[in-house]
């Protein structure tokens, strides 16, 4: 059935990145944005109210001494749980090996 829907096409195409062509090349006033935007206008309107949020992004890397501490914290929840007797039958396998086969550390 896939097949009966599907399409293709065969396309050429020419690529030249912007940053190769010159601004002075191609001048855009004030105005021509002006008129763009009130021409347009009804396509930026939100009909939602809006909320300014400021935020910083800061990347974290844990260190391999973070990293295993954080594995070692999942395994020994997972160890308790299964002491309980929960948890499932796929996570018990896992963890009835040696301690070294489930950390990759001998």
């Amino acid at each position: 059935m896939y097949d009966d829907m599907a399409s293709t096409a065969s396309v050429l195409y020419a690529k030249k990145d912007f940053s190769s062509m010159p601004d002075a090349d191609f001048k855009v006033e004030d105005s021509d944005i002006s008129a763009l935007y009130n021409k347009d206008k009804g396509q930026y309107k939100l009909d939602e109210p809006t909320r300014l949020v400021n935020y910083i992004s800061v990347n974290i890397v844990p260190s391999q001494a973070d990293l295993l501490a954080g594995q070692q914290a999942v395994e020994n929840a997972l160890v308790a749980q299964l002491d309980r007797g929960s948890g499932p039958p796929r996570a018990r396998r896992i963890c009835r090996r040696a301690p070294e086969a489930r950390t990759g550390r001998r």
